[in-house]
C-alpha cells in the first residue's frame, strides 16, 4: 500500500500498528499546522488556549476540515480490517465537522459554551470519537481474509 492509498484511498484493510503510527503523524501534522497558522488568527501560543471567542472554533474547523479526507480513510481501512463498514464512521465524522463549522459562523448562539445543548451535544461528540478511537487503537482485525480484503498481518505493510 502507498502512502497515498494509506491516507486518500477507502479500499483495503490496515493494521492495528500501521493505523496508530499514521494516526500519530495525522495528529502531529495538525498541531504543526494549527501553531503556523496561529498568526493569521491573531493568536499566539497562550492566547489561543485561552480563547473562548469563536476565532479558535475557525482555526480548529479549518484544520479539522483539511486533515478530514487522511483521518476518514485510515479509521475506513481499520474498521474494514475489524469487519465492518467504515460508512457509520463516516456519517459521524462529517456531522463532528459540520457542526465545527457551523460553530465557528455563529450559528448556535453568540456564547455557545453556555449553552446546555450545546455542551451537550460536544460532550457526546467526545465519548463517541473517545470510543472509536479506543476500539480501532485496541480491538484486533479479523483474522484471515474479509470481504474488505486479505489480512494486512499477512502481508508487508507501508512504513512511515
Amino acid at each position: 500500500m502507498t502512502m497515498m492509498q494509506l491516507f486518500f484511498g477507502f479500499s483495503g484493510r490496515i493494521s492495528r500498528k500501521l493505523f496508530f503510527f499514521s494516526y500519530a503523524l495525522l495528529v502531529v501534522l495538525s498541531l504543526l499546522l494549527t501553531y503556523l497558522l496561529l498568526p493569521v488568527f491573531d493568536y499566539n501560543f497562550a492566547t489561543y488556549w485561552e480563547d473562548e471567542t469563536y476565532r479558535a472554533w475557525q482555526l480548529d474547523a479549518l484544520v479539522a476540515g483539511l486533515f478530514f479526507w487522511p483521518d476518514l480513510a485510515l479509521n475506513y481501512k481499520r474498521f474494514h480490517d475489524l469487519g465492518w463498514s467504515g460508512k457509520p464512521y463516516g456519517f459521524f465524522s462529517l456531522t463532528a465537522l459540520i457542526f465545527m463549522f457551523l460553530t465557528s459562523l455563529r450559528v448556535f448562539s453568540d456564547l455557545p459554551f453556555d449553552n446546555i445543548y450545546f455542551g451537550f451535544t460536544i460532550s457526546l461528540l467526545a465519548i463517541v470519537f473517545l470510543a472509536v478511537l479506543y476500539i480501532t487503537f485496541f480491538k484486533k482485525g479479523q483474522a484471515g481474509a474479509n470481504h474488505y480484503g486479505p489480512n494486512p498481518l499477512d502481508q508487508k505493510e507501508t512504513s512511515l
